[in-house]
């Protein structure tokens, strides 16, 4: 065994050598990520029909908003499906948009995606709360 000695010529023991220990990498956005990452982590997989998930426009060509989901591919939703009450469409490139996942690939190649069913699915949810057991809400009572 090898040791030192210190100013009162007591041995000691031999020091051990510090181990370097890397901290882990940390967790990268989704879409921050290249393709090969994320096929690699296998979040392209994890989408399943009937989702609704978040995505972001990346063009609007006439009556058509191309989506990116962060699958292999982009959906197509009709411009309708962003307008409202009164004809307006509320819709820029950039904006990040909840849509229902209805098919992992046509016929074209392209995911089949809608606003308008994740809006509907939204509003149900919000029901569903509303209406448990724990869940509240203001409401004015009328006798007759």
């Amino acid at each position: 065994m090898n040791e030192t000695s210190n100013l009162n010529n007591q041995p000691q023991p031999e020091e051990k050598e510090a181990v370097a220990q890397e901290a882990p990498a940390p967790e990268k956005n989704p879409d921050e990520m290249s393709f090969a990452e994320l096929l690699e982590r296998g979040s392209l997989d994890q989408r399943t029909e009937g989702d609704v998930v978040k995505g972001r426009v990346i063009t609007i060509d006439g009556d058509q908003v191309m989506v990116d989901i962060g699958y292999k591919s982009e959906g197509i939703i009709s411009l309708n499906e962003f307008r409202d009450e009164s004809g307006s469409a509320h819709v820029k490139v950039g904006d990040e948009v909840e849509v229902l996942l209805e098919s992992v690939e046509d016929d074209t190649g392209m995911i089949a995606l809608s606003k308008e069913k994740a809006d509907k699915m939204k509003v149900w949810d919000d029901i569903y709360k509303a209406t448990t057991p724990t869940a509240s809400c203001a409401a004015r009572s009328c006798r007759a």
